[in-house]
């Protein structure tokens, strides 16, 4: 995707150009991610900032020639400029895709998934009980810490954290249908959280400790498209950083019981 050009460039599994296709303004921007699906149309979710005192945030559907098709969801921000508050975390909604379904997931309305056909109809919403867990001091430090050296440095004198964490922060679907919710909470060893799992049907299955490659960045949202973890063909991919700051791919053989 290129922004700067206002179009969208599609290439096949070997690297050929496909085609290209015209963006508009309020496509290509910054913040906008896609996920191609398997009926050719595509999922996107982009910021539109018509008014200065709130930006928009929206997930749609959008037909393979890229004109929208229908809205699924729109998340409101409020300007820090108007409401004296920068609130963390920002409120972006996760949002991923399976072969069958549309996921988007968005923490400020509690534990709730939404669910969609890929021609965007409304299936069920997933749900699960959570332990809500406090906002920890060294997340604090970390935001204010990247304010200090960041352009618009006065927000951290305004910056305002939640009492609790948003019950998840990352999503992604294996090649079979099932969801993975990455929670806040820590696995058995250091780059491990606690995954719950629901099946293709939207039931809750399991939960399991999965190791996963963090950005440095406290406001980055997870996003399947970031390739922190992929699961594919018996086999799960992540991302994991070595002692020297490299990163490196380490793939691990699933089995399900």
């Amino acid at each position: 995707m290129d922004t700067g050009g206002h179009k969208l460039s599609i290439f096949d599994c070997e690297g050929n150009l496909i085609n290209e296709l015209p963006l508009n303004m309020n496509i290509a921007q910054p913040g906008i991610a896609i996920i191609p699906l398997e009926n050719r149309n595509y999922l996107v979710r982009r910021v539109l900032w018509e008014d200065r005192r709130y930006s928009d945030i929206i997930v749609s559907l959008f037909d393979p020639e890229f004109s929208e098709l229908e809205e699924l969801q729109r998340h409101r921000v409020e300007s820090p400029e108007f409401t004296g508050k920068f609130e963390i975390p920002i409120p972006i909604p996760l949002f991923e895709a399976s072969k069958e379904h549309i996921f988007i997931g968005n923490g400020t309305l509690g534990y709730g998934i939404f669910v969609f056909d890929l021609d965007g109809n409304f299936i069920r919403k997933l749900r699960k009980e959570y332990k809500p867990m406090e906002v920890p001091d060294d997340y604090k430090n970390a935001v204010k810490g990247y304010l200090e050296g960041f352009e618009f440095s006065f927000l951290k004198d305004i910056v305002h954290f939640p009492k609790y964490l948003q019950p998840f922060q990352f999503l992604f679907a294996d090649d079979e249908g099932r969801l993975f919710v990455m929670t806040h909470e820590k696995g058995e060893n250091p780059e491990e959280y606690v995954f719950d799992i629901f099946n293709p049907e939207g039931v809750f299955t399991a939960r399991e400790n999965l190791e996963v490659f963090l950005s440095g960045n406290p406001f980055e949202p997870g996003d399947p498209i970031d390739s922190w973890a992929v699961m594919k063909h018996g086999r799960f991919y992540c991302l994991r950083e070595k002692e020297s700051g490299f990163k490196e791919l380490v793939v691990f053989r699933t089995t399900w019981e």
